[in-house]
């Protein structure tokens, strides 16, 4: 989001704050063990808006493998990341 305000831009991102709207129900009522398909642009507003609602217990499963161990270190996941072909548990 870019808005013009006294005569400067403000940005702000707003992915997160969707996603978590949107999850909050469904993530409430899951049980253990949140498998996120993928790590490109979405996946980092995902993590964030699964943190903030509490959730730590989450899976990477992407094609990828090397930026999945990225960001499963950078957000601290107890799960390595799993190939995207192998089957959700």
């Amino acid at each position: 989001l870019l808005a013009p305000r006294e005569g400067k831009l403000l940005a702000a991102n707003t992915d997160v704050g969707a996603v978590a709207s949107l999850l909050a129900p469904i993530v409430k009522e899951a049980p253990p063990g949140i498998v996120l398909l993928g790590n490109g642009g979405a996946a980092r507003a995902i993590l964030v808006a699964l943190r903030l609602l509490g959730r730590t217990d989450i899976r990477i499963q992407a094609r990828n493998m090397a930026v999945a161990m990225k960001l499963a270190v950078e957000f601290g996941l107890d799960e390595p990341p799993s190939p995207f072909d192998r089957p959700v548990d």
